[in-house]
């Protein structure tokens, strides 16, 4: 009982770190492209207007 126990809470865990670093990527492949989209233009203007 015990091991089957530690078995699914083993398998629990490895498919929750898979989880939480398939979000991390997301989160990073979606911020860097929001980086290239952005609109550098505006942003250097309205620096240099300040």
């Amino acid at each position: 009982m015990v091991v089957g126990q530690n078995l699914f809470d083993k398998n629990l865990n490895m498919r929750n770190v898979k989880i939480a670093h398939g979000f991390i990527g997301l989160l990073r492949i979606e911020t860097y492209e929001a980086l290239l989209r952005s609109n550098w233009g505006f942003f250097t203007r309205k620096r240099s207007q300040i």
